[in-house]
């Protein structure tokens, strides 16, 4: 009996199997229209910082906001520790507070800004 119910699924399976080719070809015809939908569309190109954010902060450029910010990195990121890393840069604690929100603010506003504080960030 057993035989007979494995050849009977056999012979479903052989039937299916035509549709089967069919919906996995219109699948990879759809895969392939997607690609080059894909491959067609505009590639985002990073927005320059607007000039005026740039301007230091209480003293603080982005390179140097980059060097205090990554400074952290060795104390486990541990933000308490950023006004020492700034003093050590001679940032003072009211300059870096300042320059830690605005630059925050900058961050969030301006692409620019942001693609350049990443490119910086990651090149110290």
């Amino acid at each position: 009996m057993n035989i007979l119910k494995s050849f009977k699924d056999m012979g479903a399976m052989l039937n299916a199997a035509p549709d089967m080719i069919d919906s996995a070809n219109q699948m990879a015809a759809q895969a392939r229209e997607m690609q080059a939908q894909a491959a067609a569309a505009p590639v985002p190109v990073a927005a320059a910082p607007a000039a005026e954010n740039l301007a230091p902060i209480a003293g603080v450029d982005i390179q140097l906001y980059v060097t205090i910010s990554k400074g952290v990195a060795v104390y486990n990121y541990d933000a308490a520790m950023l006004p020492s890393i700034a003093a050590a840069h001679g940032v003072n604690a009211a300059d870096w507070q300042l320059a830690q929100d605005g630059w925050g603010a900058r961050l969030r506003t301006d692409a620019g800004v942001a693609s350049l504080f990443n490119s910086l960030y990651t090149a110290v």
